[in-house]
């Protein structure tokens, strides 16, 4: 039993090796915690009777017998579109542009563990993201001065310990330690209409870390109803890192054209805040055979007012700092799940989610403005085995861009075709 926890949890923290971030709620909060999570819209804080119970709803675990162990993995592709008119100042003349983001494959994992220690105590460890992001763009699209790549991975740990307070009601109690990876990709051209004027790329690395927290709630009203509420603290994550230039350029640069220095190596340091997350859910099971779960989840983005990265070389021509002025958003979710033998379950989701973006300062990080979930996937029992495999069609809105001379590196026009597909497999054992 321990080399099976020890190479899963190897698994699982090698897995961001391989990219992860997409695969996300609004904004760039992750809530795709396992197969039958994703199957179900999300729909397990009233369930919360699996091992995923961890990062869904903590309490929830008081449900599961013994020691039980999950395993697997969110896959995610991504596509989307930005078009409209930008200024070629080399033509000196506004120009149409329509940019495919670089298509790429995310991996997000997620491991757990739960131990029933008596008979009214259990111990559960999560190993799962939170929060990531990632886009990609041409290198020579007409953007790339503000961002041709960003990326942001996430990893917490997050052990908990839930107590049966009576038999219908149980607490939970967690920490959770946050590691982040974060890079930023731009290429600028100082004074592109001197026959002297230099290209650059620079490239923004940071890592950082966040302590936070999480409370839950699990109560059965009778045989047939459940309800489930948990709750998970914000993430202030502090970052440190550098920022380098392919080209430096010095003071007095160009012929003395450049009394500053746009394009200089520095060092950084910041704090990225993420959100406060909120989920309430009631879980209905007429019989054995069916099961059926609403839920609402709340975000509070407020939180993210500005992208506070700061560099000791503050003049260096990469957007590090600015207002986002994002709002609290909410989700909206049902589910259902039949069990027509002893060994098979079919699932069905469905989420709703407003946009947390301030569309007046919207840029092309995260270009999202609200999205819907079409989930759907099976669970395979059998002994002390489980396999589940999710899907989820992920439909996003558009963003519109607006007055962007308060945004240099923002053109006016819209992302658009902006849809992913997302699959995930888990795989359960009970000892």
């Amino acid at each position: 039993m321990k080399k099976t926890l020890a190479f899963a949890l190897i698994l699982t923290l090698a897995a961001p090796a391989f990219g992860l971030g997409e695969a996300r709620a609004e904004g760039f909060s992750i809530t795709q915690w396992s197969a039958r999570g994703m199957a179900l819209g999300n729909g397990m804080a009233g369930r919360a009777d699996d091992p995923s119970a961890v990062a869904y709803n903590p309490a929830g675990i008081t449900q599961l017998p013994g020691t039980q162990l999950m395993l697997g993995t969110v896959i995610e592709r991504p596509t989307s579109r930005i078009s409209g008119e930008w200024t070629n100042i080399m033509a000196g003349q506004s120009a149409y542009s329509s940019t495919s983001i670089e298509q790429k494959t995310w991996v997000i994992p997620h491991f757990y563990v739960t131990h029933q220690m008596s008979d009214s105590a259990w111990l559960g460890v999560g190993v799962f993201s939170r929060a990531g992001l990632g886009n990609g763009y041409p290198d020579s699209w007409p953007g790339s001065s503000g961002l041709v790549n960003v990326r942001l991975q996430t990893l917490t740990i997050n052990p908990n310990i839930a107590f049966k307070v009576t038999d219908r009601l149980s607490l939970a109690l967690g920490a959770e330690v946050t590691g982040a990876d974060m890079e930023l990709n731009a290429h600028t051209r100082v004074l592109p209409t001197l026959q002297r004027g230099i290209d650059s790329h620079g490239t923004l690395k940071g890592r950082g870390y966040a302590l936070s927290g999480n409370l839950a709630l699990h109560y059965a009203v009778n045989d047939q109803w459940r309800v489930g509420f948990a709750y998970r603290s914000r993430m202030d994550l502090k970052v440190t890192g550098t920022n380098r230039w392919s080209q430096q350029v010095k003071h007095g640069a160009l012929g003395g054209r450049l009394p500053y220095s746009p394009m200089q190596d520095s060092s950084l340091h910041g704090t990225i805040h993420l959100p406060d997350h909120f989920a309430l859910g009631v879980n209905y099971r007429p019989n054995e055979q069916w099961s059926f779960e609403a839920g609402v989840t709340y975000f509070v983005w407020s939180a993210y007012k500005r992208l506070d990265i700061h560099l000791e070389a503050p003049v260096n021509g990469l957007l590090t700092e600015g207002a986002k002025q994002w709002h609290d958003n909410w989700g909206f979710n049902i589910s259902a799940e039949y069990k027509p033998l002893d060994w098979l379950a079919l699932r069905l989701g469905y989420v709703y989610e407003t946009s947390p973006l301030n569309e007046g300062y919207a840029d092309f990080i995260a270009p999202t403005t609200g999205r819907q979930y079409f989930t759907g996937g099976v669970g395979f029992l059998w002994d002390q085995w489980a396999l589940d495999l999710g899907y989820a069609y992920i439909r996003v809105r558009d963003v519109m861009y607006r007055n962007t001379e308060v945004r240099p590196y923002v053109f006016n026009g819209r992302s658009h075709r902006s849809h992913a597909h997302s699959m995930s497999a888990s795989l359960s054992y009970t000892f």
